[in-house]
């Protein structure tokens, strides 16, 4: 096995360890009940008007590259922009 591999599987075993980590501090009877307060219609409203909005940054964001005659396709572009958007909510 590559040392590649070896490393892409040790982040992904720390995701899933961070991720039981984070279940288990939860206090589950709180989540139910602020899940059962939750106005469903304003999430769903949120998550749809946040789909465009990624469309619109990924384009913007794919224009910037092509001004330095760079060749992204629009995939990249948007796996890009997430990429920066993932590692910007750690600053």
């Amino acid at each position: 096995m590559s040392t590649t591999k070896i490393i892409r599987y040790f982040i992904r075993a720390i995701g899933i360890c961070l991720l039981v980590i984070i279940i288990l501090r939860l206090d589950v009877h709180q989540t139910l009940s602020i899940l059962k307060d939750t106005n469903w219609t304003i999430v769903f409203i949120a998550i749809a008007l946040n789909i465009p909005m990624l469309f619109i940054k990924t384009l913007r964001w794919h224009t910037f590259i092509l001004a330095y005659d760079t060749k992204y396709k629009i995939k990249e572009a948007f796996l890009a922009y997430l990429s920066g958007t993932f590692i910007g909510l750690f600053r």
